[in-house]
């Protein structure tokens, strides 16, 4: 079952493609970095140690070289979402990744965040649409990619 809500949210993304940086922590700050300025952003300092928290305690990072970093806190308004393909993996704890997914969601909005991470798990789980995925030059050709399935 597709989710209009996460679809639409997707669509709301920040795309980055060939992100290169030689870390995770790198990456994250240049993820974050995209969100400068973004509307739904009150506090990106806030963000940024949040995220930065939450990645230190327990790095959410999915098989397949798929990484997660995000953060519930109020220094958003609304669920907000920076996508990067990394094309040159980069290493996040033990793990070399290729496309991340950093979120930002309200304290008040975890449903939002677990609906859309329910989502992506169900939709990224198979190499051949990771690579698809990875190859995505802007947002709509993510988002072709991503609708294209298994």
């Amino acid at each position: 079952m597709i989710s209009r809500k996460s679809v639409e949210q997707l669509r709301a993304a920040i795309f980055i493609g060939n992100l290169e940086a030689k870390s995770d922590r790198e990456a994250i700050l240049k993820m974050l970095g995209a969100l400068q300025g973004h509307p739904q952003v009150k506090d990106l300092s806030e963000l940024s140690a949040a995220t930065f928290d939450r990645q230190q305690s327990d790095p959410p990072l999915f098989p397949g070289g798929i990484a997660f970093p995000h953060a519930r806190t109020n220094s958003v308004s609304s669920l907000v979402m920076v996508v990067a393909t990394c094309p040159k993996a980069i290493r996040f704890s033990d793990m070399l990744v290729r496309l991340i997914f950093l979120i930002g969601v309200p304290k008040n909005a975890g449903a939002d965040y677990l609906e859309m991470i329910s989502f992506l798990a169900r939709h990224v789980r198979e190499d051949q649409v990771i690579d698809r995925l990875v190859k995505a030059e802007d947002l709509p050709s993510f988002l072709t990619a991503f609708a294209d399935g298994p």
